[in-house]
């Protein structure tokens, strides 16, 4: 028998963290539920200055090999795409607030929502030369 904490783990269990219950704790994060990424940011540069989550690839001698090349690569691809997403626009050209809805599981990721996909700016384009165009100044897409 393990004791972490006065708490008995027969030998051979298997202990999973709760990398969800950490990322929404009340007592940690204003409004877990809202999806601000400002939260993360100084105080003094208008965040919120909560910390930044470091749980999803494992804890000291389990942490994930790839977790520095994951990383990295997230950061491209949202420097990419996130610059040219916007809010999907009705018939009268007005935008619709998308509504939060993630999925349950061992792993929770966001439903389906709608938006456009712009042409980027022109750093952006000459940068991605190579790769296709979306059709058109922006249109709606379902994510």
């Amino acid at each position: 028998m393990t004791t972490t904490r006065a708490t008995g783990f027969p030998q051979g269990s298997l202990v999973y963290d709760n990398a969800w219950a950490m990322t929404h704790d009340e007592s940690v994060y204003t409004r877990p539920d809202d999806f601000n990424p400002d939260r993360y940011a100084p105080t003094d540069e208008g965040g919120l200055g909560e910390p930044y989550p470091k749980g999803q690839f494992g804890f000291g001698l389990r942490l994930c090999i790839g977790k520095h090349l994951a990383e990295a690569s997230l950061w491209i691809a949202a420097a990419s795409l996130l610059s040219n997403v916007r809010k999907a626009v009705d018939d009268d050209g007005n935008e619709i607030e998308p509504t939060v809805k993630l999925t349950s599981g061992l792993t929770s990721h966001p439903q389906r929502f709608g938006c456009r996909i712009c042409r980027g700016t022109n750093s952006l384009s000459r940068c991605c030369a190579r790769r296709k165009p979306v059709g058109g100044e922006c249109r709606n897409q379902k994510l």
